[in-house]
């Protein structure tokens, strides 16, 4: 890096990159505040957006009132505090019906057949003699690429 005579080098490039330091170091503070449903819907706006609705309707006594109201929630289905510790000695229940023994042993007889039955099949696919035939091509298959190629 040059310097003119009498620049300020380093100087001059901290007083450019300041402003931009100090705004960096600023956001993660500023995403630390925590917003709430007013600062994003205040309730005057929410009930203004409900009041034509009720309007439109006729009126009759706590309608207004009825419609505003906050709505009750349902309960939780999810984890609740008891107050008590969980037992965890309870065994759980199955999730599905468990196979007898018998029902076992079938099942596995049947697959057995199934195996069997496949495997017959592909033996009878493929004949003794054309295996072998097969063999003594793809010794000789090599060779004879090598001869080919050798001609030419």
């Amino acid at each position: 890096m040059k310097y003119r005579l009498g620049g300020d080098g380093f100087i001059a490039a901290g007083r450019r990159l300041a402003p931009a330091l100090l705004i960096s170091a600023a956001l993660p503070l500023a995403a630390c505040t925590t917003a709430s449903i007013d600062d994003v819907a205040p309730a005057a706006a929410t009930a203004a957006s409900t009041a034509p609705q009720a309007a439109a309707q006729p009126e009759e006594p706590g309608t207004a009132e009825q419609a505003l109201a906050p709505v009750a929630a349902e309960p939780a289905t999810g984890p609740r505090n008891s107050g008590a510790y969980p037992n965890l000695n309870v065994t759980p229940g199955t999730a599905a019906a468990q196979l007898t023994p018998e029902e076992k042993a079938a099942l596995l007889a049947e697959l057995r057949a199934r195996q069997e039955g496949a495997a017959a099949a592909v033996a009878k696919a493929r004949p003794a003699d054309q295996l072998e035939a097969l063999r003594q091509l793809g010794e000789r298959h090599g060779e004879d690429v090598l001869k080919e190629i050798e001609k030419d």
